[in-house]
């Protein structure tokens, strides 16, 4: 006659299989873990790229805006440049046909909402630290191109726009300082984005003029 089971013999099935149940539970809870950190980083490594993507789009149209300015501003310099001395007569109020000055519009919107958004923290920390000081230059630029549009603002309303357009020497030293500020600015585009696009190539832009009347 077999002895009885004894209280380990009876319960050693029950917990056998309940270790493997345990183990498969937390297997399961493991991989769903792990699974849920690969989506996680996966979304922030597409939102990263995203991010990026429209920054330099932003950055690429902020710099054919730049381009276009600073060929403007070049094209009166060369302009007036043999005009300067004190027997010459002004160039005319047509010469001035996109304004005394025309400041760069700049864009700033796939930056701000990086930056509201908290995507820029997925990207790579010193490419952002390079936007960051691009745009910082953008918006001194901006600063600079707003001081000028409002002596001219005050100019035009003081003495109106033939006055300024005879007045062409005292407007020379404003148009001077943007186009200078646009050639810094566009130095920062190359070496953020590297050369510009070949239709850059087709611009109209003079040659950059020397630092001195």
């Amino acid at each position: 006659m077999e002895a009885p089971p004894s209280r380990w013999q009876r319960f050693r099935p029950t917990l056998y299989d309940l270790a493997v149940e345990t183990f498969a539970v937390f297997l399961g809870i493991t991989v769903a873990l792990l699974a849920s950190q690969w989506q996680e980083a996966r979304s922030e490594r597409a939102q990263a790229e995203a991010t990026r993507t429209s920054i330099l789009e932003e950055l690429q149209a902020n710099r054919a805006e730049v381009v276009r300015s600073h060929a403007y501003h070049g094209h009166l310099i060369e302009t007036m440049r043999p005009l300067m001395a004190p027997d010459q007569p002004g160039p005319g109020l047509q010469l001035f046909d996109e304004g005394f000055i025309r400041p760069a519009e700049l864009l700033t919107t796939a930056w701000d909402v990086a930056g509201t958004t908290g995507t820029l923290s997925y990207m790579d920390y010193d490419e952002v630290l390079t936007f960051s000081h691009l745009y910082a230059n953008q918006e001194r630029y901006e600063e600079s191109s707003g001081m000028s549009g409002e002596i001219i603002y005050r100019s035009l309303y003081e003495q109106g726009a033939f006055q300024i357009a005879e007045n062409f020497r005292s407007l020379f030293a404003l148009i001077m300082a943007s186009y200078y500020i646009e050639e810094g600015l566009l130095a920062d585009y190359e070496e953020t984005l590297g050369p510009a696009p070949d239709t850059a190539a087709d611009s109209t832009a003079a040659p950059a003029p020397p630092r001195t009347p």
